[in-house]
């Protein structure tokens, strides 16, 4: 099994009350879909992705170390076989 998270449930630098779990992430890739950015990360748990919407606001940089977070609910056990 494997646990997934919604990619716009994640949040990026979360203050420390913001979310359930919180870790470091190195930004891995990003790419611009018009109205968002997908943001894929490594972190000591695995590979997270992120979707966040465009607000003209600065995205980390591909190798910027960053913390990333989400809530327990925000969280799915997914059976792989």
């Amino acid at each position: 099994c494997c646990i997934s998270i919604r990619p716009e449930r994640v949040r990026i630098q979360p203050s420390p009350t913001d979310c359930d779990v919180q870790l470091g992430a190195t930004v891995t890739s990003k790419s611009y879909n018009g109205n968002s950015w997908d943001i894929a990360t490594e972190t000591e748990l695995g590979n997270v992705n992120i979707n966040i919407p465009h607000h003209g606001f600065a995205t980390p940089d591909r190798g910027q170390s960053i913390m990333v977070g989400w809530n327990l609910n925000d969280m799915r056990l997914v059976h792989v076989d």
